[in-house]
């Protein structure tokens, strides 16, 4: 096996130099994957059966993509090889697990390149291929590099082939978001911004799965490590942004962009401390203004940026770990869903504002759903069938989701075709309305009668399908 598979890395890697396709490819961009292949492979955690994690996977996934966006295919097979030599098994003179490992690496991480360049030529909007190839790239490589390794499990060991193969892909199950994430990186960052963009992505990358997933170190250690690399993140999309806004060129998307931000992100902080509930409109109307603004251009990723951006403020209020993860998870979700629901729609939408309105509307229902998808999942997890009751919480706040969305089209309307110092001011008079609206429901709700938030209302679900009493609520 050992024979068979190096001959198999050896004619893949010569394939990949002789017979790949020719692409412009810079020496900085080669030698810092290589690096970091090599670095992330070292930070390894050993199982009992002498099978091993590390997030080499996030920087292979990078490489790869490389290869998709028009460099050589030798780029990533090279970081497949470097990222199978582990320095114990080097120190040790372990030369068998040092073919079968590199061997297994190359293998897959070729295997990531040719399926993502394949969906990627076959795709017709390049966001959305970007986003179908770091899925299929990523998913290529977990599945390839597995079945190899567990071949050499079975054929060592003489046991259930399927039993490690499960065991295996069980193990780096977790990995996956953060490869699609560096797939995206290595495609988008390095295309755009440059080779030391992207190498600052993929360290970010490697210190939050490090912790997370490789070490698994305490929840208060994995926050503060979080914490760091977003504040990171933050400052470097500030200065990028700032950058881009310099340019007279792009000057009228930067303005967009940060007015949708600015004053969604405004709105939402204001909102979060007078009703919490309502604060969700505020994502909702920039989120649909922000689909409608950068339909034409930029359909995926500017809607999605500027969502997240906007959801932020939703985490500021002293809660629990637990609550503030589930929004953490709501904003994802909803933001994604929102994205993928809109994104298809023709760009007739965008052209009368009737039609923006109703794409609006259409991105505020995607919206709903996506938010109360983590509370249903949950709830169907623990309760089977009779979680579907957790489904009538979704009907108090679509009046919220779709008045935002139809409310958002037509800012989004007003800033592609009037202008946007005219969307800054249709967009504040919203928030403003929003605001004055909330301060109103709250003087007339009595404090027995206080709107729930998503966990209490998850509690109260819970306890009616348990039959046991709910936990204290905040009016009692």
């Amino acid at each position: 096996m050992t024979v068979v598979l190096g001959l198999a890395a050896a004619s893949g890697l010569a394939g990949a130099f002789l017979l790949g396709r020719p692409g412009d490819v810079d020496a900085w961009t080669v030698a810092a994957l290589v690096v970091l292949s090599v670095v992330a492979t070292q930070r390894v955690a050993i199982f009992g059966d002498e099978t091993a994690i590390n997030s080499s996977m996030v920087i292979l996934s990078a490489a790869a993509a490389t290869a998709v966006a028009g460099g050589p295919l030798w780029v990533p097979a090279v970081c497949g090889l470097a990222a199978g030599l582990h320095w114990d098994h080097v120190r040790n003179g372990a030369f068998r697990k040092l073919v079968v490992n590199a061997s297994c690496t190359t293998l897959a991480t070729l295997a990531a390149a040719a399926l993502g360049r394949s969906l990627f030529v076959a795709g017709a909007s390049e966001w959305i291929a970007v986003g179908l190839s770091a899925i299929l790239a990523v998913v290529g490589y977990w599945t390839v590099n597995n079945v190899l390794v567990a071949a050499i499990l079975w054929a060592a060991d003489g046991g259930s082939l399927g039993r490690h193969i499960r065991e295996l892909t069980r193990s780096e199950t977790e990995l996956l978001p953060f490869a699609i994430l560096g797939f995206v990186a290595g495609y988008v960052v390095l295309r755009d911004v440059g080779t030391w963009a992207m190498v600052l992505a993929l360290v970010g990358l490697l210190l939050v799965a490090d912790p997370v997933v490789v070490r698994r170190l305490a929840p208060k250690s994995v926050w503060r490590v979080s914490g760091i690399v977003a504040l990171t993140a933050g400052v470097l999309l500030a200065v990028g942004i700032s950058a881009d806004t310099a340019s007279a060129e792009k000057f009228p998307a930067s303005a967009e962009f940060l007015a949708l931000v600015g004053l969604g992100g405004l709105g939402a902080l204001a909102l979060v401390r007078i009703r919490p509930a309502a604060a969700r409109a505020a994502l909702v109307v920039a989120g649909s203004a922000a689909f409608i603004v950068f339909h034409r251009g930029e359909p995926a990723l500017g809607p999605l940026v500027v969502l997240i951006a906007t959801g932020l403020p939703l985490l500021s209020p002293p809660v629990s770990n637990s609550a503030r993860r589930r929004l953490a998870y709501s904003i994802v979700l909803g933001a994604t869903v929102l994205v993928s629901a809109t994104v298809f729609l023709p760009s007739a939408f965008v052209s009368s504002a009737g039609g923006a309105v109703v794409a609006g509307a259409v991105a505020g229902c995607a919206a709903l759903i996506g938010w109360h998808l983590s509370v249903l999942i949950e709830s169907l997890r623990e309760h089977g069938v009779e979680g579907y009751v957790a489904v009538g919480l979704i009907r108090s706040d679509v009046p919220l989701f779709v008045g935002g969305g139809l409310a958002g089209g037509l800012v989004g309307w007003i800033g592609l075709h009037v202008g946007v110092a005219s969307m800054g001011g249709a967009l504040t008079a919203i928030m403003l309305m929003a605001v004055v609206i909330s301060l109103r429901r709250r003087a007339l709700v009595s404090p027995s009668a206080l709107e729930l938030s998503d966990d209490e209302l998850l509690d109260v679900v819970r306890s009616a399908l348990l039959g046991l009493p709910a936990s204290r609520l905040p009016g009692d």
